[in-house]
């Protein structure tokens, strides 16, 4: 283990999504794993029944402590909470040298509830977005970005384009959401790539933070955009294959379903 990745998002107390879903995935890629927490949320299995946002002073004085430390090899960024959190941050990264960061924009809940208002949504648009490596949102987070309605793969092709120009970044458009496919779409340097599989009919918690983590994870590793999109999606199969049932709601990731 040589390589530091670090997450910045909010806490999931039972350990399917966020900063636990993070650590875990790049503890299984070989990575040591630093955290920032931005918000603490209180959920199960079956809902979230609280997010309470750290007070902004709080997440930068753990930006900064950790900087003072440690080399930082990637980033990945999920849920950001606020407005003022996300100012923080940009501030934070724009004034650093960071090779790798990937960006969940984690804008809803599952269940629909807005996780970053529209104001903080604008402001990871304008001066977020064009200094990441990667922006990986689902169709729901698309639609809000873009104002397209996403239904099948050729308005895939038009979102992802449409936010890859605006942005000048590499867009990955995970298409779980679509009725008919689990067909994700990688924009990157003018070229499409698909990644194409069955859909696992199981209803699993975490698979975007671990998706993204797992994609950082392999940048830092040495892959390409492209083949660490590639790896990625075949671990986050696996892991919702081997995913486990220990609440009462949905199953939970197995992030380490190939350690133990």
């Amino acid at each position: 283990m040589k390589n530091i990745a670090l997450t910045i998002a909010g806490s999931d107390s039972c350990s399917g999504a966020g900063i636990q879903a993070d650590l875990k995935t790049f503890a299984a890629h070989n990575i040591y794993g630093l955290s920032i927490i931005t918000s603490v949320t209180s959920q199960n299995s079956k809902e979230v029944s609280r997010i309470y946002n750290l007070p902004v002073s709080e997440v930068e004085k753990q930006f900064l402590t950790l900087l003072e430390d440690f080399k930082i090899d990637g980033i990945k960024i999920g849920m950001l909470g606020s407005y003022k959190i996300s100012e923080v941050i940009i501030e934070i990264i724009k004034s650093n040298a960071f090779k790798h960061i990937v960006l969940d924009p984690v804008i809803l809940s599952s269940s629909g509830h807005r996780l970053l208002e529209t104001d903080g949504v604008k402001l990871i648009q304008k001066y977020l977005f064009p200094i990441c490596s990667l922006i990986t949102p689902n169709i729901q987070e698309a639609e809000i970005l873009t104002g397209l309605k996403i239904t099948n793969q050729s308005q895939m092709v038009e979102a992802c384009r449409l936010l890859a120009e605006s942005t000048g970044t590499s867009i990955l458009l995970k298409g779980g959401h679509l009725p008919d496919s689990a067909t994700d779409l990688l924009y990157d340097n003018g070229n499409f790539f698909f990644y194409r599989d069955e859909r696992i009919n199981h209803e699993v918690h975490g698979t975007g933070c671990t998706f993204s983590s797992a994609i950082c994870s392999e940048l830092i590793n040495g892959k390409t955009m492209n083949q660490a999109v590639e790896s990625a999606k075949k671990y986050i199969s696996e892991c919702i294959l081997n995913s486990v049932n220990f609440g009462s709601g949905s199953r939970l990731i197995n992030h380490l379903f190939n350690k133990i």
